[in-house]
């Protein structure tokens, strides 16, 4: 959809075949369809650019991000203070919230320095999920499990921070899981100048495909539930 779209503006004479009978097949989710993207965050600036040219980002709600974890029955919180005191705001946040124990506190220091302001600033889109060289699977950089022995991570910070959000942004076990897109994930939401949230996977229909088909419509010829290509 990005694509045609971006194609048609350029002025190129566009063709979209679609297998499914809605655009965006099952990227426009619904029962028994995983979208692969459940959670979108104002970091992810090329994604929000095309809800804007469809005329549907009004439809996502987002809310202020917090990082968490459950331990036993006590939800614990590391509180990422205002955006605008940017990155290193962030961190001071994990200072006053209970998300570690003190001497784990201090041991994320370094851990973090680390992983996330070796290369300071914001990630690239195209670096966020993982291109030819950031993949899901392990290839040739260290997994997840390795990078927190590389960077010291302190336990704690592994269990309830590191192996959690791991499992999350690459749906992999942190043993087998690449380092970059979780790392990549991480440094997004530590830049971003909003920290804000919300999940979109039973809206994907609703915010991509539908206003989607009649954007495209006027600029693209579509062939739905087809299986041509």
């Amino acid at each position: 959809v990005s694509a045609a779209l971006s194609a048609s503006s350029a002025g190129a004479a566009v063709t979209l075949f679609e297998a499914a009978h809605c655009l965006g097949g099952r990227g426009a989710g619904g029962d028994g369809w995983d979208t692969g993207r459940h959670f979108i965050t104002t970091g992810y600036h090329d994604f929000l650019h095309l809800l804007e040219r469809l005329g549907s980002k009004n439809l996502l709600s987002l809310r202020s991000l917090a990082l968490g974890a459950i331990v036993g029955r006590r939800k614990l919180y590391w509180n990422l203070n205002p955006p605008f005191l940017g990155a290193k705001g962030a961190f001071s946040g994990l200072f006053t919230s209970s998300f570690l124990p003190w001497p784990d506190k201090i041991g994320a220091l370094p851990a973090l320095e680390n992983s996330l302001w070796a290369a300071p600033g914001e990630p690239p889109d195209d670096e966020l999920l993982g291109d030819g060289q950031y993949r899901f699977v392990r290839c040739e950089e260290p997994s997840v499990d390795q990078h927190f022995l590389l960077a010291k991570w302190p336990h704690h910070m592994r269990q309830r921070l590191g192996d959690p959000s791991a499992r999350s942004i690459c749906n992999l076990d942190p043993a087998k899981a690449a380092a970059g897109p979780f790392l990549n994930s991480l440094a997004r939401l530590f830049h971003d100048s909003q920290r804000l949230g919300g999940w979109i996977r039973s809206n994907a229909g609703r915010l991509i495909s539908e206003p989607a088909a009649s954007v495209l419509s006027e600029c693209v010829t579509l062939k739905l539930d087809t299986a041509e290509r």
